[in-house]
């Protein structure tokens, strides 16, 4: 996968006002140091990766003291959209594995998720083949 080039710029904090104003404003910093806008559109994630392409944060420790990481995406759309109903995938309309922009994502039931990743390729209908018998028994 070819590498874009992002920009950062002052104007990112904007964006995450814009986006996100239940984020404390203390937050609005750190938030736009993550923000690499592409050509695209895309917020692009300039943190870890996934050997899939997503990218990923990384979470406290459970009182177990368990690590948690979880997906850029997700995280962004439970922060800056809204809670994710249960059972429900997050889709990227954009197609984009490492992007987190809140109007990329969207909440999906499994089934629907699955069948934007895979269409259904039906042949079109045909009538069935009619035998023509050559000869009698």
């Amino acid at each position: 996968m070819a590498t874009a080039q992002c920009t950062t710029e002052p104007a990112n904090i904007d964006l995450i006002r814009r986006y996100s104003p239940s984020v404390g404003v203390h937050s609005h910093e750190q938030w736009a140091k993550a923000v690499h806008v592409a050509p695209n559109g895309c917020w692009e994630w300039p943190g870890p990766l996934t050997p899939d392409g997503y990218g990923y944060v990384s979470c406290e420790p459970t009182p177990y003291g368990l690590a948690q990481t979880v997906g850029i995406h997700r995280y962004s759309y439970d922060t800056l959209v809204g809670d994710i109903p249960a059972e429900h995938h997050i889709h990227h309309r954009c197609h984009n594995r490492p992007c987190w922009h809140p109007l990329h994502l969207e909440a999906v039931i499994p089934k629907e998720h699955y069948d934007r990743h895979h269409p259904r390729h039906t042949p079109p209908w045909r009538p069935p083949v009619q035998l023509v018998l050559q000869g009698t028994l």
